[in-house]
């Protein structure tokens, strides 16, 4: 058995023996608060907000466990070229990120590239493309075994670089949005075992919807929905429910299932802080309570956002949607 690290190390490798198999897993990143990171699951949200705007997240899970824990990081921006609401615009956008989960660790960067059509009154349809690559390490040196030599583990750290790409499409009204995106369009295979065919990033599909309701002057409810589907694999979704209240703080809870089973609970709240020169940050927090599997030993998963627009997120003269998420 492992000398170190033992349970967290079974759930990891356990994890990756999944993705060395037929019977594929999910492999992107996972963020509660995919309501402000869009452009990182679909490039067709690059330029929706009509200015600039920049996002970065940190989520740690599984709290509890020492170490190697998972975590992850991201930090994205996008603009749009032309602010016209009845001609083809364009949109341009980036990101970078980077995923630590036990031995295994991604970092990935991408540029995303879309194209707007108005079909409707302060409506949009946009197609979207995005390129980059991505770097997966394996700390194979960083495992210790009671039986050295043990061909299931590998024994040196390895490390790939591969190229990326990503499609989407993405609608938007001033109430309501969708958008569906495939992420790792060109599979390709990650070399890090014996058996190399088996082991490949799947492609993956994103399904996004959100609604803005309006239930009284200065408060604005919020369902969205998030679903993933990589080949072989179960589908994940998340399920939210925010509330606007005075256009400064936001709240709900969030329910997420893998197939059929409840996986977490999710709390969310966030703010725009009354900072003078920084008007249009926006300030998010979200707890994840673990409700199946690792439930009993650790402490749920926290994430953190951070979002800042260059122009007014809620003047009437904007393409913002969703309003406020």
């Amino acid at each position: 058995m492992l000398r170190k690290y033992r349970p967290l190390f079974a759930v990891v490798f356990g994890a990756w023996i999944l993705w060395a198999s037929p019977a594929a897993a999910q492999q992107e990143s996972l963020y509660s608060q995919y309501m402000f990171n869009r452009l990182v699951i679909n490039p067709a949200y690059a330029g929706v907000k009509g200015h600039f705007s920049m996002t970065g997240l940190f989520r740690t899970q599984w709290v509890g466990f020492n170490d190697r824990r998972p975590q992850t990081f991201a930090l994205s921006g996008h603009g749009a070229l032309g602010r016209s609401r009845d001609k083809v615009s364009h949109g341009l956008g980036g990101f970078i990120s980077g995923d630590r989960n036990g031995l295994l660790e991604t970092y990935a960067g991408s540029l995303a590239y879309a194209f707007r059509i108005p079909v409707g009154n302060r409506s949009f349809l946009s197609l979207g493309l995005s390129a980059g690559a991505q770097q997966w390490t394996l700390k194979g040196s960083d495992i210790r075994t009671d039986q050295p030599g043990d061909p299931v583990f590998p024994t040196e750290s390895q490390s790939v670089w591969r190229p990326d790409v990503g499609a989407g499409v993405f609608f938007n009204s001033s109430i309501f949005y969708a958008g569906f995106s495939t992420a790792h369009l060109v599979e390709f295979d990650l070399p890090f075992t014996k058996n190399a065919e088996k082991a490949k990033m799947a492609r993956h599909y994103f399904l996004t919807s959100g609604v803005d309701l309006r239930l009284g002057n200065r408060v604005v409810l919020t369902p969205s929905v998030f679903f993933r589907y990589a080949a072989q694999a179960p589908i994940q979704s998340d399920l939210n429910l925010n509330l606007m209240v005075f256009e400064a703080l936001w709240f709900g809870p969030g329910l997420r299932f893998d197939k059929n089973n409840l996986n977490d609970v999710i709390f969310m709240i966030g703010f725009y802080p009354p900072v003078k020169n920084f008007k249009y940050l926006r300030v998010g927090y979200s707890y994840d309570l673990h409700v199946a599997g690792l439930r009993a030993h650790q402490g749920g998963s926290h994430e953190i956002m951070l979002s800042l627009d260059f122009g007014s997120p809620n003047k009437p003269d904007r393409w913002i949607t969703p309003r406020y998420f």
